[in-house]
């Protein structure tokens, strides 16, 4: 695995991982951690609308079956905040059944979905394109 190489300058990036299950966080955690980004964890909608105006993440991965704030309300109130449309924010939800032809569409407020269980090269490519660095397997 080739790690992305930063600018000597800059920082890393910064992800946030909001899901209430915490297996969840911890697992996509790790990965980005071994990646080399700054990372932090919300278990609610609410808690990641403090960690956005608090920490100003790059990207965030959101869950959208949450308990106390879904993840839609959240992301929608973080668009609505002073840099809520600097962040990219993907959703991050379980597939859609077997039997279903269609996929699910984005959904409003976030720039991409993320299907649990996730593959590892989906998150490295989600990376890849919207924080414009290059990681490969």
């Amino acid at each position: 695995m080739s790690l992305p190489s930063p600018d000597s300058n800059s920082s890393p990036k910064k992800i946030l991982i909001v899901d209430d299950a915490r297996t969840n966080r911890l697992m996509l955690k790790r990965i980005l951690a071994l990646l080399k980004f700054e990372v932090r964890e919300a278990k609610n909608g609410l808690e990641a609308i403090y960690q956005c105006s608090a920490w100003q993440p790059d990207l965030i991965f959101m869950d959208l079956m949450m308990p106390e704030m879904n993840g839609l309300a959240a992301a929608k109130k973080i668009r609505q905040g002073v840099q809520g449309n600097q962040v990219i924010i993907i959703a991050y939800t379980a597939g859609p059944e077997a039997d279903e032809t269609q996929m699910c569409t984005i959904p409003p407020g976030c720039n991409d979905i993320l299907y649990k269980p996730f593959k590892i090269n989906d998150v490295i490519s989600l990376l890849n394109h919207y924080l414009n660095i290059e990681i490969s397997v």
